[in-house]
Parts: structure tokens; sequence; C-alpha cells
């Protein structure tokens, strides 16, 4: 009889433990597909953002481009007066 009741515990303890270990492995699982998720979205919206960024930086290669070959010497002095500037100010950071 007393055999009889620990086993019948043993079998609940059993089966508590089998249950809260199957809840425990789902919301494991629920919670990695929730991070999977986020990741992909994340890596997603890197992504658009750094092909806006490219398209951007095309634009704009194209644009200084179209510069150079319209006004050459414009585009000479430009780039003197902007070096110049720059290192009169690396110098004065010394």
């Amino acid at each position: 009889m007393a055999s009889d009741a620990m086993r019948n515990a043993t079998d609940k303890a059993s089966d508590m433990l089998n249950n809260v270990s199957d809840r425990a492995t789902d919301a494991y699982n629920k919670a990695a597909d929730l991070g999977n998720e986020a990741l992909e979205e994340g890596y997603q919206a890197a992504q658009e953002y750094a092909d806006k960024g490219l398209d951007y930086v095309g634009d704009l290669t194209d644009r200084v481009s179209e510069f150079v070959r319209r006004d050459p010497w414009f585009a000479v002095v430009g780039a003197f007066a902007i070096g110049y500037v720059a290192a009169h100010f690396f110098r004065r950071m010394k």
C-alpha cells in the first residue's frame, strides 16, 4: 500500500516535471523564433539603408563628375581652396 502511494507520488512528480519541461521548451522555442524574426527584420532594414546610401553616393558621384567635366578649372580651384582650409584647420588642431 505504501509502495503504491510512493509510486503514484513519483509518477505525479514525474508528470509535473515533464509538463514543466515541455512548457519551458515551448517558451524557449517561441523566444528563439521571435529573436530570429527580429534579427531578420533588422538585417533587412540595414540592407535597405545601405542600398539607399549607395544610391545617394552614386548620384553624388555622378553630379560631381558632371560638374568637373562642365567646369574643370572651377573644380580645380575649389579643390585647392578646400585643401588649403583643411590644412590650416588640421594644423591648428595640433
